[in-house]
């Protein structure tokens, strides 16, 4: 193994620390079985999927927000992204929550939501999530 690998807390969903080719941890050396004491789930995974695993931990799902919720993150900082389209606006927080994820905000017609999802997200995304959580909603009615 190189440094591409970690010791992970699924857990505690935290890296650890790097591990070195050796099995052993890169600040002070200690194997899987010192490091069972604090950390007794601890697993040696790629660090690629340690931070995926993390990083979902922030994604919440579309919640309904209020129209000076909406504003109000808008002139925060400058938007991130920011769509106006004819009916629809979506735009994102510059700061990051966690890796690629970061607030989301959206207005369908008259109608404002929020979300916490990866950067990534284009409008038209943001918008099928923002529907898919309306058609959820009706169908609870």
């Amino acid at each position: 193994m190189s440094l591409t690998h970690v010791a992970f807390s699924r857990d505690r969903k935290t890296v650890i620390d790097f591990v070195r080719p050796d099995d052993r941890t890169q600040i002070d050396g200690s194997t899987l079985d010192d490091l069972r004491g604090e950390y007794p789930d601890v697993s040696i995974e790629e660090f690629e999927i340690a931070y995926r695993v993390i990083e979902a931990c922030f994604i919440s799902p579309v919640r309904p927000v209020s129209y000076e919720q909406f504003i109000e993150a808008l002139e925060e900082l400058p938007p991130l992204n920011w769509v106006r389209a004819e009916d629809s606006e979506s735009f994102k927080a510059m700061e990051m929550t966690y890796g690629n994820v970061t607030r989301i905000w959206a207005r369908v017609g008259d109608h404002y939501f929020s979300l916490s999802d990866r950067r990534t997200l284009t409008h038209a995304q943001i918008l099928q999530k923002v529907v898919s959580y309306l058609e959820s909603i009706e169908e609870e009615v």
